[in-house]
């Protein structure tokens, strides 16, 4: 069995310090965000029980833009993750109850597509690229619900928009499926 690695709370409050001031300078910069990221990885992901959890995968074959974009959002979320444990007097004890709460998601069945643009629009950890893309669709959707067709036709329509919706993340498909009940 591994030793346990222990953080103490005062290097953990140095480098939310240090590492926060890191990100908010150079959060435009893919080099000094990846390398930031990488530094974090190899100093928590072994101390702090589900750090590495729901990270973003950094393709090489991504635009610049979306790199640094992707870098950004995983260096955030480290971020706040290691500032739930320093929070937490450095220990790993209640983190996952606290990272479930957080991650619960009322699904509002009676929600319109201004609702949900609403929502979506508050939710962190979005691209910008992916909202745009999401607002895209849901305006396609509205469009093909709001005709005067058979159930059955505007059924056959919104299914690719079913796929589609498979191929996100649960916090946002929760989001948005209860808008195909507004077909019938």
């Amino acid at each position: 069995m591994t030793e346990e690695k222990k953080i103490s709370v005062a290097e953990a409050e140095a480098d939310l310090r240090l590492w926060n001031e890191e990100a908010e300078t150079y959060g435009h910069d893919v080099e000094k965000m990846r390398a930031l990221f990488e530094k974090m990885l190899v100093k928590y992901e072994d101390v702090i029980e589900g750090f590495t959890k729901g990270l973003r995968l950094v393709q090489p074959y991504e635009k610049l833009l979306q790199k640094t974009e992707d870098y950004r959002e995983n260096v955030k979320l480290l971020l706040f993750r290691l500032q739930v444990f320093y929070d937490n007097g450095c220990t790993n004890e209640g983190l996952i109850e606290y990272y479930m709460a957080l991650e619960h998601i009322e699904v509002n069945r009676e929600a319109d597509f201004n609702d949900v643009r609403f929502t979506l629009g508050r939710m962190e950890g979005v691209s910008a690229c992916e909202m745009n893309e999401i607002m895209e669709k849901l305006s396609e959707m509205e469009e093909i619900i709001s005709k005067v067709e058979p159930k059955e036709k505007r059924w056959e329509e919104l299914k690719p928009y079913l796929l589609w919706l498979t191929g996100k993340n649960a916090n946002i498909a929760l989001t948005i499926l209860p808008l195909f009940f507004k077909i019938s």
